[in-house]
């Protein structure tokens, strides 16, 4: 479980974050502009962050050292489920805009509903974990989440930025790229139970604290109009 909160940390914040920024009518220029640097720096960032801090948990040594891992491997993956995937779908609405217009509404659906089963996959296959460890997994997740959300708000505000620049910095500090964490877990750690908890139920309730921040700033700016500073 500490090497999934270790590997879910050194994820970059997912796509999901464009859509609550732009939900909260906070700054999504400033949300896709770090999505891109970000995805960009994860595919060195995730797996060299992952093997420097994994070293530090305890007795962790044997059970890393039993998975076939490798930053040039991860970065790999990185590059094939995130860059890959993003560079082509900026190339693709460049040259034809409106099939793409056409086709979001149902690529948006599609993509949903591929991160939910994943979801649900990870915590059906770990229903032994889940029962004894859930309380658990549920208290770190928010601990972290709920660091990851104030942190990046609050350092806007310690700047002085726009208060919509201080939200999306909260978007994009507290909620991370599960369904990658995911993804790596089953490819290099044969969906081990601890951490596929932890990704899995990171994933629910970024959604839950990230919708309900996003409902709750959106209507408070339908009610008090231009957010001030």
């Amino acid at each position: 479980m500490a090497l999934g909160m270790v590997l879910v940390s050194m994820c970059p914040s997912g796509n999901m974050t464009n859509f609550l920024v732009h939900f909260s009518r906070s700054n999504t220029a400033l949300s896709v502009t770090f999505n891109g640097i970000i995805i960009l720096l994860a595919t060195v960032v995730t797996p060299a962050g992952f093997l420097f801090w994994s070293r530090f948990v305890p007795e962790s040594d044997a059970l890393r050292k039993s998975f076939d891992l490798g930053l040039g491997d991860m970065a790999l993956i990185i590059v094939e489920l995130i860059l890959a995937p993003l560079l082509f779908g900026m190339w693709l609405n460049s040259r034809y805009p409106e099939l793409v217009a056409r086709a979001r509404p149902w690529v948006q659906k599609l993509a949903l509903g591929i991160f939910f089963s994943i979801l649900i996959l990870a915590l059906l296959g770990n229903g032994a974990n889940m029962v004894s460890y859930l309380g658990y997994a549920f208290t770190i997740v928010l601990v972290h989440n709920a660091l990851g959300l104030g942190t990046g708000y609050w350092f806007g505000r310690l700047n002085r930025l726009p208060e919509q620049d201080n939200r999306t910095l909260a978007f994009e500090t507290g909620v991370h790229n599960t369904a990658l964490g995911l993804l790596l877990i089953f490819r290099f750690f044969n969906g081990l139970g601890g951490m596929a908890l932890i990704a899995a139920w990171w994933g629910i309730w970024d959604l839950v604290t990230g919708i309900g921040l996003a409902l709750w700033w959106r209507r408070e700016k339908k009610a008090g109009g231009q957010v001030s500073r």
